[in-house]
């Protein structure tokens, strides 16, 4: 009888790891957040975009790992991570990639700081006259 019901409980077990699938959600520079799915075939384009979907992604695909292709995102505001993230994973992809996640804003080529506030936090004079 023990044996039955440790055959029992062994087969329970098996069974619900094995229909849990992980949730991988891709993001590339060429990916789209409005058509994309997240797939490695159909990236998302934004870091933001895979948040969402991982949030929202149900209980037995969680926690997610968000793998970035290799660039630098630019971020019109910035990630926020809450609890809602806990355990999601962010890698580089492939693993070593250069990733940046920039909320800065690029400048021409030429272009002149000259906000006074912005040249004093520079760390020396030689940067502030590289600006």
């Amino acid at each position: 009888m023990l044996r039955v019901l440790l055959l029992i409980l062994s087969v329970i077990c098996t069974s619900a790891t094995t229909h849990a699938r992980p949730c991988t959600i891709h993001v590339a520079l060429t990916g789209s957040d409005s058509s994309g799915d997240g797939s490695a075939s159909k990236p998302y384009a934004s870091p933001s975009r895979a948040q969402a979907a991982s949030r929202t992604a149900p209980a037995a695909h969680s926690p997610c790992t968000i793998r970035l292709s290799e660039g630098t995102y630019r971020m019109a505001e910035a990630l926020s991570l809450t609890a809602a993230d806990d355990g999601t994973t962010w890698q580089a992809s492939p693993p070593g990639a250069r990733v940046v996640l920039s909320g800065g804003m690029l400048l021409p080529r030429g272009a002149t700081v000259t906000d006074q506030d912005v040249l004093d936090q520079l760390p020396s004079a030689d940067a502030r006259r590289d600006v």
